[in-house]
């Protein structure tokens, strides 16, 4: 931008100076009666010749504007270009972003809901098999203690069946 504004100035110079030395030509034709026309025909040559080569100046550096000028728009078109594709592509990843943060709350949320509930129902369970040992155990006592009540009572009786035997042995013996 900068070499095309430079360029500008540089133009409009050149068409100062153009029209300068026009005006200036102009002025110096005007009083021919004292001038030697061989002289005036040399200045008006050298003059024609310095406008003509103003004006190939001036027509190169308008070239060489236009061709900055268009190469800058181009560029800057092509900047645009790629800083809308990047702002399609922020735009796209902050939804994705914003979609990915809704997902992680969602999911802390039914995680912390089945923690929840995993406990619960862990309480639950482990309530009901010590409630369930308990009976067992309460239950196996009982069955003990009648079974060993029940082997109290045969080993009596064994050992009364025993003591008369052993008395009956000691009778036929004496």
């Amino acid at each position: 931008e900068t070499t095309v504004r430079s360029q500008q100035i540089q133009h409009a110079q050149m068409s100062k100076r153009i029209a300068d030395l026009e005006q200036a030509l102009q002025l110096q034709l005007g009083p021919l009666k004292n001038l030697d026309v061989s002289q005036v025909t040399q200045e008006v040559d050298d003059a024609k010749f310095h406008t003509q080569a103003l004006r190939g100046q001036f027509v190169t550096l308008s070239n060489e504007t236009e061709s900055a000028r268009l190469t800058q728009q181009s560029e800057l078109r092509a900047l645009r270009s790629h800083a809308e594709r990047l702002d399609k592509s922020v735009g796209s990843l902050r939804g994705d972003l914003d979609s990915l943060r809704k997902e992680m709350r969602e999911f802390k949320e039914s995680q912390t809901q089945l923690v929840s509930e995993v406990k619960r129902s862990t309480k639950t369970f482990l309530n009901e098999v010590l409630d369930r040992v308990g009976s067992q155990f309460e239950k196996l006592k009982v069955d003990l203690h009648a079974e060993v009540a029940q082997a109290q009572t045969k080993a009596d009786t064994v050992d009364e069946w025993s003591k008369q035997e052993l008395r009956g042995l000691k009778e036929k013996l004496e």
